[in-house]
């Protein structure tokens, strides 16, 4: 998943998706339809800055991600807590998340796992109630969150794991 509202030129190598009229996204998608015009394993990294609020399936959403980042691949998800006023306050939120939201995705749940077989590692998670566009992370220290290079090809075994990072603020 290209990180949405991308402008073009802002960061080399980066594409946006939005549907927004006003973004300078290389592509116009709804991301409530599916699939997204992107490429399977074609990411290194996938930000989704203030994204999962706004699909209204995010079971599909977590699909398409999965999908589209290569193994080993960094995913950035942002989204206001839903005890944030920001979380309420767009007429275009369709669902408010908790601290916990994502762990629905994990490998290591202690939440029903039986939405999707997409699985991601929880590396790192933290809720900011200051900043409403954390900074990317420098290129020189480790990342938040890695997608498993390992796959099984065989439809009884565990699926690829990936892994995200959540803030909410």
């Amino acid at each position: 998943m290209p990180r949405r509202g991308v402008r073009q030129g802002q960061d080399p190598g980066l594409h946006g998706i939005d549907i927004a009229v006003a973004s300078e996204a290389d592509v116009r998608h709804d991301l409530g339809v599916f699939p997204y015009p992107v490429e399977s394993d074609a990411y290194d990294a996938i930000f989704c800055r203030n994204v999962i609020e706004h699909v209204p399936n995010v079971v599909r959403l977590m699909e398409e991600i999965h999908r589209a980042g290569r193994p080993g691949a960094e995913v950035f998800i942002t989204t206001p807590h839903f005890s944030s006023v920001y979380s309420y306050q767009d007429p275009t939120h369709v669902r408010h998340l908790s601290y916990e939201s994502l762990d629905y995705f994990t490998t290591d749940t202690r939440h029903s796992n039986f939405y999707t077989d997409r699985r991601f590692e929880m590396v790192e998670r933290e809720m900011d109630f200051g900043k409403s566009f954390p900074s990317r992370p420098s290129r020189g220290r480790s990342s938040p969150c890695r997608r498993a290079a390992t796959r099984s090809t065989s439809p009884s075994c565990s699926r690829p794991t990936a892994s995200t990072s959540a803030s909410g603020w």
